[in-house]
């Protein structure tokens, strides 16, 4: 990494309620009060989210945005809803036209259920494909899961040009594969921007769950890749 990027500058990023998703569909992420924003494309794969709700009438508002990141050539994401079970599954799609760039999807449910929405981007293309979203769920919905403790999302391993494998972990520290060892601290929680340090430099850096961790002024330049 050349040293010229190690002090990154932080753009100033308009969000709603952070970038928490989830790529696991074992473990989705919980859906908060109001806006719920993030990007996915066909390089991230899809995204899971979760919330409990009912009984009662309950309606899942997903809008395609224009948003903060280059996702390559905007394609329709289609969003799924579900119960556990998968005994019932609701399909919409939001497109990057105007005209049909809002789905909703009302629901009546007759007891409390965990309720799960994906957001994928289309499959199989050779291109970067995707967009931006936003989810509002409304309703008989209980969102008392968003306030409990979550596992840190940084924590994971990543790969980096110059210092090989690097293990962040949950307690804000890190470690290399030469042994050598740093920290890390958010910086801003909203918009996942973390603070890392290893020896005597500071490095900026945006999460991107799928991709790791990116310049926040250029998402598209990867500084430590996820390692799947």
């Amino acid at each position: 990494m050349k040293n010229s990027i190690l002090i990154l500058f932080l753009a100033n990023f308009a969000g709603q309620n952070g970038m928490s998703q989830s790529l696991d569909p074992r473990s989705p992420a919980p859906l908060n009060p109001g806006p719920n924003s993030s990007m996915v494309d066909t390089t991230v794969g899809a995204q899971y989210w979760y919330f409990w709700a009912g009984p009662g009438q309950v309606r899942v508002h997903a809008r395609w945005i224009r948003g903060q990141f280059d996702v390559g050539q905007p394609a329709p994401l289609d969003v799924a809803v579900y119960d556990e079970n998968r005994s019932s599954v609701t399909r919409r799609q939001i497109t990057p036209q105007r005209e049909t760039s809002e789905a909703t999807a009302d629901l009546n449910l007759k007891q409390r259920t965990k309720m799960l929405v994906s957001i994928s981007a289309p499959r199989g293309s050779l291109l970067r494909m995707g967009g931006d979203y936003e989810i509002i769920v409304s309703g008989a919905v209980d969102f008392t899961a968003s306030s409990a403790p979550r596992t840190e999302p940084i924590a994971r391993t990543y790969s980096n040009g110059e210092f090989g494998a690097v293990r962040f972990d949950a307690n804000g520290t890190l470690e290399t594969e030469d042994g050598r060892r740093g920290t890390w601290r958010i910086f801003d929680p909203a918009l996942a921007v973390y603070v890392i340090a290893i020896d005597n430099r500071r490095i900026s850096a945006k999460l991107m769950p799928g991709q790791g961790l990116v310049n926040p002024a250029n998402p598209s330049d990867i500084l430590f890749r996820e390692v799947h």
